[in-house]
């Protein structure tokens, strides 16, 4: 996000729950990197929208009112649609940067038309498939199963939007 806004930019983060591990320490890491790499900028909120889209909307359009000069959002749940739904309802689409976790079909017309400046897409298909291959090779050649195995992320922008099959694209 750093590098999508000025120095000196207030952001926002939409999370689901921050009781749940994933939610809370993708809030932590972005809090940290955002406020080491932004010149003065700073997280103004955290918002849970407990992946309901209806208080996700409801909530973002709040801060929109109590943070005017809101410069970025980040959506790290499946919540961007209502995210991007109440900046358009408040005629900040485009003009809010907005980066989001993961990647569907839908989001597709929110990257063409500028809604969306990126994502972080988490492949969840090549997750499941080294789990299976790795559980495969545990039970059938007795292999030990890794304490952890680290996937890149793709990295999701308008320019490359038509590489990721689950958005429309051909490629994957």
């Amino acid at each position: 996000m750093s590098k999508f806004v000025p120095p000196r930019s207030k952001v926002a983060i939409i999370t689901g729950m921050l009781k749940t591990v994933d939610h809370r320490v993708k809030t932590e890491g972005f809090t940290k990197s955002f406020t080491a790499y932004c010149h003065g900028g700073s997280v103004v909120a955290t918002i849970e929208g407990h992946e309901d889209p209806d208080e996700s909307f409801r909530k973002t359009r709040k801060l929109l009112k109590r943070v005017p000069d809101l410069a970025g959002i980040y959506v790290n749940t499946v919540n961007c649609l209502p995210v991007c739904r109440a900046l358009s309802a408040a005629d900040r689409a485009g003009k809010i940067r907005v980066i989001a976790t993961d990647l569907f079909r839908e989001m597709a017309p929110l990257f063409r038309a500028g809604a969306i400046d990126a994502s972080m897409h988490q492949r969840p298909y090549r997750q499941g498939q080294i789990a299976i291959r790795s559980l495969a090779e545990h039970l059938l050649h007795d292999a030990d199963l890794p304490k952890t195995h680290y996937l890149n992320p793709g990295i999701i922008l308008r320019s490359n939007l038509h590489l990721f099959r689950e958005a429309g694209g051909r490629g994957g």
